[in-house]
């Protein structure tokens, strides 16, 4: 899985982000996956880039 780091800023109201793999809910930092558009927390990112089974690629 290659993701992309966001980080939402603005005040506008968002739909809430939640971790695909641990659940946790409104996430202002997280990571988005290209092809399963599916989003990580950062720890989860973290551990799937241990795995090797994530990275990050550059925007």
């Amino acid at each position: 899985m290659t993701c992309r780091v966001s980080l939402l800023q603005d005040n506008r109201p968002k739909a809430p982000v939640s971790c695909s793999d641990c659940g946790a809910r409104d996430l202002e930092v997280f990571y988005t996956s290209k092809e399963q558009r599916s989003h990580l927390c950062p720890t989860c990112f973290q551990a799937r880039s241990a795995r090797r089974t994530a990275k990050e690629v550059e925007g």
